[in-house]
């Protein structure tokens, strides 16, 4: 998108929930009884809301918030995949979350501290922490109702507010799944394209409705402080090319100027000692052939 009278603004996608939607979606993750129809009306309201509070301070490219997604920004995909099944964590006595892709480095190196940190602030007050995603068949895309709901509620809030441009942001393959367990396929690079064949679903729906995708991948650079040490740049490296030749093909079919690729370093406020530097993978991030980059 070109503008040739001032400099356009937008954001990274993900907003505050307001608490009469936090209400709902923390008894989605629990698996608590909840009035759909109600929620589906507060989601609606709540993006109305703040799409029209993004237009009124001047963003020119709104987002809906993340608001429809649940558990987060990358694992929300998960509740639209088939192929997996939710299995628990081996048990451990570490505090906080279990999940082996965010045990980096850091997080041994400075136990302590996150020791106390997580016994502060639980990963997400009263929502339990869901289990290691197993793939157990051949993945496919299965999350169309909510997809639709999500498009649907961003074309409609920007109507009501006056907004011309909007955007969804969507998981990369590398952030779905950022430690491969699988069951089902007989190469990682089987099950890495699979996923992202998936995916492709996605993206090409919400450009199809003329939305932007954003694309967001934390873990193309986090992965490094789980695999070195003990593992090597090397290594590391020939897991990030895999799943960039992943997201290449997830946007197949994707028009370029409807896309841009969010790549951060984590956004928890710990330690980040053990951080890849971006020299050393800003040649696999300019790969992606997408129309804008957000480091």
């Amino acid at each position: 998108m070109f503008n040739t009278d001032r400099i356009l603004t937008t954001h990274v996608g993900s907003l505050a929930r307001p608490p009469k939607l936090q209400a709902f979606l923390r008894a989605k993750e629990n698996g608590e009884d909840y009035d759909e129809e109600a929620f589906a009306q507060c989601l609606r309201e709540s993006v109305a809301e703040v799409v029209a509070e993004q237009t009124r301070v001047g963003i020119d490219i709104v987002s809906d918030g993340e608001f429809g997604k649940t558990w987060t920004w990358a694992w929300y995909v998960r509740d639209r995949l088939d192929g997996f099944e939710e299995r628990p964590f081996a048990p451990t006595d570490v505090v906080g979350p279990k999940d082996p892709s965010r045990m980096g480095y850091d997080r041994t190196r400075f136990a302590d501290f996150y020791a106390d940190y997580y016994a502060r602030n639980p990963i997400a007050e009263g929502v339990r922490e869901r289990g290691e995603a197993v793939c157990v068949g051949p993945i496919s895309y299965s999350g169309h109702a909510a997809l639709g709901r999500d498009i649907e509620d961003i074309k409609a809030a920007m109507a009501q507010s006056g907004a011309s441009e909007g955007f969804l942001p969507v998981v990369a393959p590398s952030s779905a799944v950022p430690i491969r367990v699988d069951e089902h396929y007989d190469t990682e690079e089987e099950f890495v394209f699979a996923l992202a064949d998936a995916l492709n679903v996605e993206y090409r729906a919400i450009t199809d409705a003329g939305l932007t995708i954003q694309v967001d991948d934390a873990y193309m650079a986090t992965m490094y402080d789980t695999l070195v040490p003990p593992g090597t740049m090397a290594d590391f490296r020939e897991w990030a090319e895999l799943r960039v030749a992943a997201l290449q093909r997830s946007l197949a079919g994707v028009p370029r100027e409807r896309t841009r690729y969010h790549v951060c370093w984590g956004s928890w406020n710990g330690p980040h000692s053990n951080d890849v530097a971006l020299r050393d993978i800003l040649d696999l991030i300019l790969r992606v052939p997408v129309g804008g980059y957000s480091l």
